[in-house]
């Protein structure tokens, strides 16, 4: 049974020794003294840090200065008196040994790195915190504790109540001494040294930089982001000074992502706590003042990514995902986002004036939308494009992955979105909370408007439509052209070159005539020369088309004619009829066939549309050629005669 016990002291002795135990005094401890001891023992707290406790540094309660590790400043141990506790657990020890009785005593204090029972009311007497270049800290003890007939030997529970960077609290174990402390000789010491061991880790903090493209994608590890480390509530990390040590961001030492994306801070010393990286201005990503031409990656709120180190020197992470959901398992990451650029298409680029065409515009939901303060679709239209119905604008649908933000049963509810019209500057917007949008995040909103060309746009010249994404990061835009054709035709004489006035024709499309109707809806009548103002249809019957003349400098225009079919590939071929000659002009054959191109020349080989002028020869149907030669032949045989009796009468 002995045995037993004296292995059961040393195995918890064993335990103890690796952070700091002293029995020495315990030992010899009894409840009353043979002697008077000192009133105080000067104990001496020499810390030391290793990167892995030893297992055979004992205590002596001597100077040891063979003892290894190196100093540990910032420590700060609190001593407990637990002398009551400790002899009435030494009492109840069925131990028949006293150093079975001290094991039982120790075991009841103490649990590992763990103070078994409540020391929150006993009396307690704080170290100064240990210096860098000793490790030491000294406290005055008192030697007893009680008063009077309750006075006894004074026992002890350090425990380590500050602890500095890199500790690993889990081996930070408390330790139990004894006073008075004796010499080998009996005598009491004056200066009772103790050296407490840390285990002191050193840590390496990273995660990866990655970008996200406009289309909600992850391309790839970033290279050139900046980023600080400041712990936090804290300080900023300067590299050299090894310390968290600047109280502004000026002063941190910054870390750059690595062309693989990583960022790494190695070889830190760090206490329990948490940790957090902030991104800064960088190539990548400029926060503070945007290019409104810059297509680079913005970052989202600070800080990115978060290390939390506990007591052990474990190290977990939070950090956010690239749909902006917080994580805290898995490699950390950050992400860098590009703003999502808006769409705009329309099935038809060239057409006729007025003619109701549409646009479709949609626009990706960043993934970030969270970090956004301003999220607007701006629409600007050429001077010469126009909404196609009064308060089109108010009745836009919006939706969202094709349900219609709005108030229905099956609409989105939680999204608003505020419509107004400028038409003075040719625009309309479309505004949204981007806190709304947080819950519809990678998804796409669409819309469509239908527009058309005014009445005085330019031939063959590009109407510009653009969409434009207002954001607080960096605006996108995407620009549709439209176009409408025409033709300017020249009608002269072909042998003088003279122009001519007054000539007729309608405009033919495969079976279809061009019929002109002015702004206000009312019919352009025949024979007048067609104004800008119009709008065009095609008809059955030429005798419903719009009759276009030729003015005093021969020429008249069409405007505002498609160019190419409906697959816009093809050119259409129109043709050019004249209905009516200028007087002392005969209508031509054929038609004139042109092609909508805006050009000034006329669809013809030698440019220009020509008549040739009446002959005097009667046409076919009336007196005709027979009257003429018999009126001819007559003359001829009266001449004849007259000849011939004039001789007859000289020969006579």
């Amino acid at each position: 049974m002995k045995s037993k016990r004296r292995n059961r002291l040393w195995a918890i002795i064993g335990t103890l020794v690796m952070v700091l135990p002293l029995f020495t005094t315990l030992g010899n401890a009894k409840e009353v003294f043979a002697a008077d001891p000192p009133a105080e023992q000067n104990v001496i707290i020499n810390k030391k840090q290793f990167d892995t406790i030893p297992a055979n540094k004992d205590n002596t309660g001597d100077e040891m200065n063979d003892f290894g590790g190196t100093a540990l400043g910032g420590a700060v141990f609190t001593a407990y008196d637990v002398t009551t506790a400790y002899w009435t657990a030494y009492k109840a020890s069925t131990a028949t040994t006293d150093a079975g009785k001290q094991t039982d005593a120790i075991a009841a204090i103490v649990d590992g790195n763990k103070i078994k029972i409540d020391v929150s009311g006993a009396k307690s007497f704080v170290f100064g915190a240990t210096d860098a270049t000793n490790g030491q800290a000294a406290l005055k003890l008192p030697t007893t504790s009680g008063d009077g007939t309750d006075k006894q030997n004074a026992v002890y529970v350090f425990k380590e109540t500050t602890s500095p960077a890199g500790v690993n609290q889990s081996k930070s174990i408390p330790f139990v001494l004894g006073l008075p402390s004796v010499e080998d000789n009996g005598t009491y010491r004056t200066d009772v040294y103790v050296y407490p061991k840390n285990e002191v880790k050193t840590n390496n903090l990273q995660f990866t930089k990655y970008g996200v493209d406009e289309n909600g994608n992850i391309d790839k590890g970033l290279t050139g982001a900046k980023f600080v480390l400041k712990q936090k509530g804290g300080n900023y990390f300067n590299t050299t000074t090894n310390q968290f040590s600047e109280t502004a961001i000026a002063g941190a030492t910054e870390f750059t992502s690595a062309a693989d994306g990583k960022v790494a801070v190695p070889g830190l010393t760090l206490a329990e706590g948490d940790y957090e990286f902030y991104e800064v201005d960088s190539d990548i990503a400029k926060a503070t003042t945007p290019s409104p031409s810059a297509d680079v990656y913005h970052y989202k709120t600070n800080p990115v990514v978060t290390a939390h180190v506990d007591a052990n020197m474990a190290i977990t992470y939070t950090y956010y995902d690239k749909n902006q959901k917080q994580q805290t398992t898995g490699d950390p990451a950050a992400y860098n986002y590009k703003v999502p650029a808006p769409k705009k298409t329309t099935p038809d680029h060239d057409l006729d004036k007025n003619k109701t065409y549409t646009y479709t515009i949609t626009q990706q939901i960043p993934l970030d939308v969270a970090n956004y303060t301003t999220f607007s679709l701006i629409d600007t239209y050429n001077k010469n494009l126009g909404l196609a119905e009064t308060n089109e604008v108010d009745n836009i649908k919006v939706t969202i992955d094709g349900k219609t933000i709005g108030t229905g049963t099956d609409d989105i509810k939680d999204v608003a979105v505020t419509k107004t019209s400028d038409e003075a500057n040719h625009q309309f917007t479309l505004k949204f909370t981007p806190s709304e949008l947080a819950n519809y995040a990678g998804q796409t909103i669409s819309f469509t408007v239908d527009m058309k060309i005014t009445n005085d746009a330019d031939l063959d010249a590009n109407l510009d439509n653009t969409i434009n994404f207002d954001n607080n990061f960096y605006p996108k835009h995407d620009t549709v052209n439209v176009k409408t054709y025409g033709k300017i035709f020249e009608k002269y004489d072909a042998a003088t070159g003279n122009p001519l006035k007054g000539a007729e024709f309608v405009i033919k499309n495969g079976n279809k005539y061009l019929k002109a109707v002015n702004a206000d809806g009312s019919v352009i009548p025949e024979n007048t020369t067609v104004s800008a103002g119009w709008v065009g249809t095609w008809v059955d019957d030429s005798k419903d088309a719009t009759t276009f003349i030729s003015d005093e400098n021969g020429s008249f225009k069409v405007n505002g004619l498609q160019r190419t079919d409906a697959d816009n590939t093809d050119p259409i071929n129109y043709e050019l009829v004249e209905t009516k000659a200028v007087d002392g002009y005969r209508l031509p054959a054929d038609s004139f066939k042109f092609i909508a191109d805006g050009k000034t020349d006329v669809v013809q080989a030698d440019g220009k549309i020509a008549n040739k002028i009446k002959g005097v020869l009667p046409s076919t149907g009336g007196i005709g050629i027979v009257a003429f030669i018999a009126i001819g032949a007559a003359l001829i045989a009266g001449g004849v005669y007259y000849f011939k009796k004039r001789r007859h009468n000289f020969e006579a």
